[in-house]
């Protein structure tokens, strides 16, 4: 199992629940490999996501373009982190 963690914030924050759970259904687990995705924030407006990927996938998120589109431009991405499950 790869473990994927993407921090980042919110650029357009308007709307972008609505955005978030349309990435999940159309983008997300529309991507070869991709086990289990969960999306959480803090008080300050910091986000995480955390992918779980088989180990041999292409970590790469597949599925609706537009939607894949408006959610890389909806957020800023501050890190990206890859670790292998034991």
């Amino acid at each position: 199992m790869i473990i994927e963690v993407v921090s980042f914030t919110v650029a357009h924050a308007e709307g972008f629940d609505a955005l978030n759970d349309r990435y999940q259904e159309d983008v997300a687990y529309q991507s070869a490999g991709l086990a289990r995705r969960t999306v959480a924030r803090d008080d300050d407006g910091r986000w995480v996501d955390i992918r779980l990927w088989s180990d041999d996938s292409p970590r790469e998120m597949t599925g609706d373009d537009e939607v894949r589109r408006a959610w890389d431009d909806a957020v800023v991405i501050e890190s990206r982190g890859i670790y292998r499950g034991l």
